[in-house]
């Protein structure tokens, strides 16, 4: 009598159906979570469009955003990709400023979902760094403003800042800092130009301070401990050369008035070049930077951060 033995597995054809069902499912959802991205990256960039910066756009000196479809070269528009330029948004200038990194080492590199879905340049704290070119602050021979300005930072930081308490001595910022935007040496910068310096921001989990950097004097003018695990909204104001800062839409702490007489924005995004590198180099996320030529009214800094918010889906 004829037995038949059991069938001990799946036939090769069988198999080769499976498996290809399986990419074909995971093909279709590699394909709906693009949509998903592509949909929320292009609600970003109409955001922009629509923002209340185009208002005050000729009063804006340096626009940098990380959602625009021009904002980097597109061989380098890839996750984990290092980015060498950083481009200005809707520039209006026949010149548009970019930010730059030459050496391959140094550059962030592109985070393609890193803030609440969307793109932003990751910094490792080491030495990745980039320089603002071409802005007509920034190329200038003395300071085209000081004393008051506005500075907006969206950014979410890995790392903690050595905090400390604020003065308007000492060269304290010299180490252990995370300078998302750095700020150069006055004196360096304008030699001609004299008891000037540039105010920056080092941003951490567990705070955010302002020094100021000139020849002999690095300061922390404002120091702000709390603890920021998520992504923020930051502004530092200088009105009549005394900082505020601003997060997620509430202004938290005023500063000391500086001691020089001519204080202007910062120049370097995630931290400083030579003869600055040991200062310390920012660690985290960075999404966007607005510079304005002078402080702002209430209605405008809650116009900003209403749009940032927005954007970016901050929780605040």
């Amino acid at each position: 009598m004829l037995t038949t033995k059991p069938r001990s597995g799946f036939s090769i054809f069988e198999i080769s159906i499976t498996l290809l069902l399986i990419a074909l499912i995971a093909a279709g959802a590699l394909s709906a979570s693009r949509v998903v991205s592509y949909m929320i990256l292009n609600t970003a960039r109409e955001d922009t469009e629509e923002s209340a910066i185009k208002y005050m756009r000729r009063d804006v000196i340096v626009w940098f955003d990380s959602t625009s479809e021009k904002s980097f070269i597109d061989s380098e528009v890839k996750n984990g990709s290092r980015i060498s330029t950083w481009y200005e948004t809707k520039p209006i200038s026949t010149i548009p400023a970019a930010a730059i990194q030459n050496d391959p080492d140094k550059q962030p590199t592109y985070a393609a979902t890193a803030i609440n879905g969307l793109p932003a340049l990751k910094f490792d704290g080491i030495d990745d760094s980039m320089s603002i070119t071409a802005a007509s602050y920034v190329t200038s021979d003395a300071p085209l403003f000081y004393n008051n300005f506005s500075v907006f930072l969206v950014a979410q930081a890995k790392d903690n800042i050595v905090a400390e308490a604020e003065s308007n001595k000492g060269i304290s910022g010299q180490k252990n800092q995370r300078y998302a935007l750095f700020p150069p040496s006055g004196d360096n910068i304008y030699p001609n130009i004299r008891d000037s310096a540039s105010a920056g921001i080092s941003f951490g989990l567990n705070g955010i301070s302002f020094y100021e950097n000139s020849e002999g004097y690095t300061p922390p003018i404002m120091s702000s401990s709390a603890g920021y695990s998520r992504a923020s909204a930051i502004l530092m104001e200088y009105k009549n050369k005394t900082p505020k800062l601003y997060v997620n839409g509430k202004q938290t702490k005023v500063g000391l008035t500086s001691i020089k007489n001519r204080v202007f924005p910062p120049f370097y995004i995630g931290g400083g070049p030579s003869p600055w590198e040991s200062y310390g180099n920012f660690s985290g996320h960075i999404a966007e930077i607005i510079i304005i030529n002078r402080s702002l009214t209430k209605e405008e800094i809650d116009d900003v951060f209403s749009y940032l918010k927005k954007k970016w889906k901050l929780n605040y």
